[in-house]
Order: C-alpha cells, then sequence, then structure tokens
C-alpha cells in the first residue's frame, strides 16, 4: 500500500541509531521491525526478549515484560541519548546492566522487585494535554546512582565527533521533504579524493569540494548542518514534519552556555531535565506532542540536585507534571515505526519523488550492498503500516 506523505503523514526511512532501537522497542510486540548494522541485523523482538530474559526471567507476565521494557527505555534517556536535546548518546549496555543489576540482586527479596521506576496519568484540560509522571523515589534514588549524567565534556565530544558527523548530516537531510536537497557524490579515479555538491531547489548551496574522504566530510557538516537545521525548523514551524532542537556548534553554544547561579535556578534545571525525559518518552511512543522541546541548560543537574529533589518530597513518589499544548490530537510525530530496507522496496512505502532522490545516492553513500538484505522487508512494512495506520484516525 502506497502513501504520500503529507503534514500529519511522515515516514522516516533513516539508519540504526540508538533512539531508532528504542522507539522500536517501544512498538507492538507484534510487529517486525529488523535494522541493519554494519553486516548483521538487528531483530528488536530479540532485543526486548534479551532484555526481559535477564530481568525477570523466563516465566515472566506479558504485563511485567511491558513494564521492564518502559522501564529500559526510561533509563536509557535519562543517561542521555539523541531524543535529548544538548544531552549525550546513550548506552544501551550501561542502561541495561544497571537495571538488571537493581533489579535481580538489590531488590530480589523486596517490594521494589515488582516496582517499576515510573508510572503514567493522563488527563485532558480543553484542549491542552497534561501528562502526569510518578517517580517512584526510592527506586529512583538508587538506580539513578548508576549512571554518569551527561557533562560539558561529554557532551563538547558528542558535539564535534557525532552531531557534525556526515552520518549525522545525511540522517538530517532524510528527514526534510521530498526533493528539497539533493547531492552528488563522486570518487577520484586514484580512489584517494572525494567531490561532494549539495544542490537545494536546482541552486547549489555551496561551490563544490574536494579532498580527502575524512576532510571533506568535516567540511561539508560544519557548512550543511547550519542550514538543514534552519530549513527543518521553518518547515516544523509550518507542521509539515516534526523537529528536534540539536546542539549548536561549540562556539555558539560557549555564547549562550546556561549554569544555574542559585538555588532556584538549580531546582529548575532538575525539574527541566525530568520533563524532557517525560517528554522522550512521549514522544517515542508516538504520542501528541509540541514538535518542539528545549532542554535549556548546558548539562545535566548533578546527582546531589537529583537526591535533594527527592528528599523534599514527603510522599513515596515524584509527580513530574508535563504539558503540551498547539497540536491538534491527530497529530503524530511519527506515523511509521523506522527500519531500514533495501531502496528497492521503499517505493511501497514512500513517495516515489523521495525513493527516487534518495536511490540516485543510496549506495554511493552509504556503500550497502542489497544483498546484504535477507529479510522479507516488502511484508515487514506492510505490517507494519496496518499496525499503525490508527495512528492517522
Amino acid at each position: 500500500r502506497k502513501q504520500e506523505p503529507s503534514s500529519n503523514n511522515r515516514f522516516l526511512i533513516v539508519g540504526d541509531d540508538s533512539d531508532l532501537i528504542l522507539f522500536s522497542l517501544l512498538a507492538p510486540a507484534n510487529a517486525q521491525i529488523h535494522l541493519k548494522r554494519t553486516d548483521t541485523f538487528l531483530d528488536i523482538n530479540e532485543i526486548r526478549d534479551s532484555i526481559t530474559h535477564n530481568v525477570l526471567g523466563v516465566n515472566a507476565s506479558k504485563e511485567q515484560k511491558e513494564e521492564i521494557i518502559e522501564d529500559f527505555v526510561f533509563l536509557c534517556i535519562l543517561s542521555g541519548s539523541d531524543f535529548l536535546p544538548r544531552l549525550h548518546t546513550l548506552s544501551l549496555e550501561k542502561a541495561w546492566n544497571s537495571y538488571k543489576t537493581l533489579k535481580q540482586i538489590k531488590y530480589k527479596d523486596s517490594r521494589l522487585w515488582s516496582s517499576t521506576i515510573r508510572q503514567r496519568k493522563e488527563r485532558e484540560e480543553k484542549e491542552s494535554g497534561v501528562v502526569e509522571y510518578f517517580i517512584n523515589k526510592d527506586f529512583f534514588i538508587d538506580i539513578a546512582e548508576c549512571f554518569e549524567l551527561p557533562n560539558e565534556k561529554t557532551m563538547d565530544y558528542q558535539t564535534n565527533n557525532a552531531r557534525l558527523s556526515f552520518d549525522h548530516l545525511e540522517y538530517y537531510i532524510k528527514r526534510t521533504p521530498d526533493a528539497l536537497f539533493s547531492f552528488q557524490w563522486e570518487k577520484s579515479e586514484e580512489d584517494k579524493h572525494f567531490e561532494l555538491k549539495f544542490l537545494s531547489d536546482k541552486q547549489v548551496l555551496f561551490q563544490e569540494m574536494k579532498g580527502t574522504q575524512k576532510a571533506l566530510r568535516n567540511a561539508v557538516a560544519q557548512k550543511m548542518v547550519p542550514i538543514v537545521k534552519k530549513t527543518c525548523k521553518e518547515h516544523a514551524e509550518k507542521k509539515e514534519l516534526p523537529f528536534i532542537s540539536f546542539e549548536d556548534s561549540i562556539a555558539e553554544k560557549q555564547k549562550r552556555k546556561v549554569i544555574p547561579t542559585n538555588e532556584k535556578e538549580e531546582e529548575d534545571q532538575v525539574n527541566s531535565y525530568l520533563q524532557t525525559i517525560v517528554w522522550s518518552m512521549e514522544y517515542l511512543k508516538g504520542n501528541c506532542l509540541d514538535m518542539h522541546h528545549i532542554y535549556k541548560y548546558s548539562e545535566s543537574p548533578r546527582i546531589e540536585k537529583f537526591k535533594n529533589k527527592l528528599a523534599n518530597v514527603s510522599t513515596s513518589q515524584l509527580r513530574i507534571h508535563f504539558q503540551h499544548s498547539g497540536i491538534s490530537s491527530s497529530y503524530k510525530p511519527i506515523d511509521l515505526f523506522l527500519m531500514v530496507m533495501p531502496i528497492t522496496e521503499i517505493t511501497k512505502l514512500v513517495s516515489s519523488r523521495y525513493c527516487n532522490k534518495v536511490k540516485e545516492n543510496f549506495a554511493a553513500i552509504k556503500a550497502i550492498k542489497e544483498q546484504h538484505f535477507h529479510k522479507n522487508f516488502r511484508a515487514i512494512g506492510e505490517k507494519i503500516l496496518s499496525i499503525t495506520s490508527s495512528f492517522n484516525a
């Protein structure tokens, strides 16, 4: 079944970042999703089963498994993911091991064994949606200590080495509407130099560049990221596609570095950080949310601030209040569970114009040979479309 993109129906066929794994983990269990990483495949159901088996064993109920997966995703976001603006990339293994250790050992014979980290409640107030998460404060304090929360150093590293990389640049481009960008990538006969040209509406955005692969990629990323971000933001404001605010260059960040200077600002930093986690969970689930969410501080709060916040809560739970507005209830940020598939199969899911643009450059840029794809992605895609059809109801 072929569908054309619209303002309420965006298909994002992108790579295999950690946030893609998290999004897929929260998909219905009967959704067959396979992600390609290098020359191997990740079956989301296998990952989901591995997580629940290591924590609960083989006799866990369906409800317990769902709770474990949501807790796991929550912890991954706590430690920082691509869905968290200005925070470093998550470590799936770190979150997994920390959660498993606490559940299996520390709380083996405790009431907290059967406790989840958070509970979600939702109510509607006129046109604005209110989401409330209740955090088990004892469990949260212990488990938060297992993580090294993002700091200035790790974020600077990520800015230089990940978000301004060529792979991330290509990710930005693929999020944009059809034919917004086209690009040419040619290798010289000596196989040592590359040429790259970016076009927008048949206008050259900047001159053709030549150089080694590493130097060229860095130069392209530095020039293109601001352009792509600006264009994405313009379309997001028109509600043509979802938009997440990514970090600017280090120089720009230093100019507007935001660090709490008093107790009130420190408390606001903790509250904002927790709200950002809630926003990420809701976004990953495809719930109706604002397309923009910005965590304004330059780094995450120190774990001591979390402890102080929770110590002042008289009950056993911490209430996180999050309100979103401005988006109709029928809007969903992502309408198709993300996957990687052979370009010959993408035409079944997205517009032919978009497909052709990707096809022209797919092999050269990603260097992925189609024989690596040994799954029936057409059947998988059709299955996922049928599962997610209710998103547009």
